[in-house]
């Protein structure tokens, strides 16, 4: 399969149901679409009833488009996630992972439009975010809790009330920002830059007023962290369960940095996707 019939495919996919938002490619079964929580099959011309190991190679080796930096994570971790865009259709973002000796791959359809705050009707406490002057915010839950989706409405509050400079670094990027107010640098790792170390490292010297961190998962990028927060404006990041304790009640890796930092940076916020309310403010 080349990349045009790829392309057909999982366009086919995307309009074989409503409400679809996630598409899976696993051997041994059809190609499948998740619609209104449900896993249902997508029928092509020609039928594929079942997948083959080699066509699911094939579509991950074209999802991954000979990125050797990709292809070393799956090969070394089993894992790794992208992006693609279907050109005039949707964005995705794709998680291909290896499992029994074979490929799957599963793509979550990304939404083109970014929501507003008060669509998402978050609390008071998101809408209080864009006037901090300094410090760190971080944005924690489990996966699927909606920290993604909470960040890109809180940067679109931003992006329609603020003439600033807003530098991210994701993986992958997910929502799109165009300038409105604000001018938007969304840098994609392996793309844009190698580590979110060096890529943290490199915004400090590209004049933000904001910078988001899609991952903190080493201390060098932490420390950094913490230094870009003091040094610039507010300074925000996203991190999953296994970094962070999706209750209010656990441990987190705020009080951990604050501990690390000895009190440096103020002022230290921490937001839960989860319960859509401050946990502590140091």
């Amino acid at each position: 399969m080349r990349k045009p019939e790829i392309d057909s495919m999982l366009t086919t996919m995307l309009d074989s149901h409503d409400n679809v938002s996630d598409l899976n490619i696993t051997v041994n079964r059809p190609l499948q679409v998740e619609a209104s929580g449900e896993l249902v099959s997508v029928p092509v011309t020609p039928a594929i009833e079942d997948l083959t190991p080699f066509q699911t190679e094939v579509f991950a080796l074209n999802l991954i488009n000979a990125d050797r930096r990709l292809s070393q994570m799956l090969i070394e971790h089993g894992s790794c996630d992208s992006s693609y865009f279907l050109v005039g259709r949707a964005r995705l973002r794709v998680n291909t992972f290896s499992q029994r000796g074979n490929y799957s791959i599963v793509m979550r359809k990304l939404e083109t439009k970014i929501p507003t705050l008060a669509e998402l009707q978050l609390p008071e406490a998101f809408k209080k975010m864009p006037r901090e002057k300094n410090g760190l915010i971080l944005v924690t839950g489990a996966t699927g809790s909606g920290k993604s989706t909470s960040l890109a409405a809180l940067l679109r509050e931003i992006n329609e009330n603020k003439s600033i400079h807003v530098v991210t670094l994701e993986d992958p990027v997910e929502f799109v920002h165009s300038n409105i107010k604000a001018t938007f640098n969304q840098r994609e790792l392996g793309t844009d830059f190698d580590t979110f170390a060096n890529g943290l490292r490199a915004a400090l010297r590209q004049a933000p007023k904001i910078i988001l961190v899609g991952e903190m998962r080493d201390r060098e990028t932490v420390e950094l962290g913490l230094k870009a927060s003091s040094a610039c404006s507010i300074r925000r990041r996203r991190s999953r369960s296994g970094n962070v304790s999706p209750t209010p009640s656990g441990g987190s890796w705020a009080s951990a940095c604050s501990r690390r930092s000895a009190a440096a940076v103020s002022p230290f916020m921490t937001f839960s996707a989860t319960t859509s309310a401050p946990r502590n403010r140091f």
